[in-house]
């Protein structure tokens, strides 16, 4: 419509309509395995604030290694099973019902982060600036959603044994 102060946008500028979940996991089934599980993560059902930080320099290097590598991990714990069968529905649902609660990196241990960091691929070996240590880490932003972003820190170089232990022991 001309003159109209919110005229409709052209029909190539218009993309379908978000899929839901299950339109999601139906487009994805394969027909060679129809009831195998198809569970969507989001980065936030697989990492904190606080540990996919180092992930930030470089993204998305190592991300994927990371999500794949804990699942692997935590689809193996008897623990997350009897949450997912206590919410009830079906695996997939349940699997990220759970870890919308608690991310995945937040349900790891501390030598299981500590792996996970290192078979991703990201980091390099520098003088850590929280333990004043030669180890391999990134560069971290320690960020409070109460303070205005100008005063919000930026480390050249964490090592990933501060980011694991020492910001884990801040953060309780």
């Amino acid at each position: 419509m001309t003159g109209s102060k919110n005229p409709e946008p052209p029909p190539s500028l218009v993309g379908p309509a978000p899929m839901s979940d299950d339109e999601v996991r139906a487009k994805l089934r394969s027909k060679e395995h129809p009831d195998r599980p198809i569970i969507l993560l989001s980065h936030e059902s697989t990492f904190c604030s606080m540990h996919g930080e180092p992930f930030r320099a470089e993204w998305p290097k190592g991300a994927i290694v990371f999500q794949i590598e804990a699942m692997h991990i935590l689809l193996m714990r008897v623990d997350l099973a009897q949450e997912i069968e206590a919410l009830g529905g079906t695996f997939e649902n349940g699997v990220e019902a759970v870890l919308k609660k608690i991310p995945a990196c937040c349900r790891l241990t501390d030598d299981e982060l500590l792996s996970l960091y290192e078979k991703s691929g990201v980091g390099k070996i520098r003088r850590c600036l929280g333990c004043n240590q030669v180890a391999k880490g990134t560069p971290y932003r320690i960020v409070d959603p109460d303070v205005d972003a100008a005063k919000h820190i930026a480390l050249e170089h964490l090592c990933f044994g501060c980011v694991v232990t020492n910001l884990r022991n801040v953060a309780s």
